[in-house]
């Protein structure tokens, strides 16, 4: 004889709470990383990534994983390879060494490897924010969205699907500083495809930077003139000695960030470099 079938006493049907695209906690949160986030995309996007650097705390981390999946087709796979070959995937690589050396620590290395990255072009209007931890002196939140590659050698500008995992403390300048940056890059959704770049957006430029009066900016590029605006800010040294560190190393910044730190160590900067 079959057991008698017993089905749970659930009550009455409860509705379910609508689905929220982003979750910011508190309306003060939201306005901060509202701000926080078109700023950053605006910059990101832009031909200059540079000015990113005033959104880095100096010790912060920064590590990329990408993965075209395993059964995908020879084009989506050809469209990653400029992204795994820098990707820390653990699962892939298991040589401790490599993945200390692809995890890019400090924000001069974390900007030079951002410079480093393919022209981007991103959907703000897909972008949804979950913020994980909340509390006075720490936030977490994760980005998520597509991008198109609009560099791609191909002449077609494949679309890309993100999340971007920051922890953040306060900063009364940006809003927030990134202590910790991972970039996961996968192949969009059919959702993702069908709805992506629908509203249309206005094209991000590089937020305006000028070389303070009185600085010898004379013959210097726009890009050459934020690089010394951001030397300052980072070495605060003046216009002077920043654009004589700059010179000096081939407008390399990270190379100069380096020598600069190498020269503070020693003591070898005079006291009139920081003399503005």
């Amino acid at each position: 004889m079959p057991a008698p079938i017993i089905l749970p006493d659930i009550g009455e049907t409860t509705a379910l709470p609508p689905i929220q695209k982003s979750f910011m906690v508190t309306p003060e949160i939201e306005g901060v990383l509202t701000k926080f986030i078109e700023h950053f995309y605006n910059v990101f996007d832009s031909s200059n990534r540079q000015p990113l650097l005033e959104a880095y705390h100096e010790q912060v981390r920064f590590s990329l994983t990408a993965a075209a999946g395993a059964n995908a087709p020879a084009h989506i796979r050809a469209i990653f390879s400029q992204y795994i070959r820098d990707s820390r995937n653990l699962l892939r690589i298991d040589d401790g060494n490599l993945r200390v050396k692809l995890l890019k620590q400090g924000k001069l290395a974390t900007v030079a490897f951002l410079n480093e990255m393919p022209q981007m072009q991103h959907d703000t209007s897909s972008f949804q924010v979950d913020v994980s931890r909340a509390e006075p002196n720490l936030l977490a939140f994760t980005v998520h969205g597509v991008f198109k590659d609009v560099q791609n050698k191909s002449g077609d500008q494949p679309l890309i699907a993100f999340s971007r995992f920051f922890i953040t403390v306060p900063n009364p300048a940006t809003g927030c500083l990134i202590v910790n940056d991972e970039l996961c890059l996968r192949p969009p959704t059919s959702n993702q495809k069908r709805t992506a770049f629908c509203i249309a957006a206005p094209t991000p430029s590089p937020s305006p930077v000028t070389v303070p009066v009185g600085s010898p900016s004379q013959g210097l590029t726009p890009e050459q003139q934020a690089m010394v605006q951001q030397f300052i800010l980072d070495s605060e040294m003046n216009a002077d000695w920043s654009l004589k560190c700059l010179q000096e190393n081939n407008w390399d910044y990270p190379a100069s960030g380096q020598v600069f730190l190498q020269l503070k160590q020693n003591g070898s900067i005079p006291p009139e470099a920081f003399v503005k």
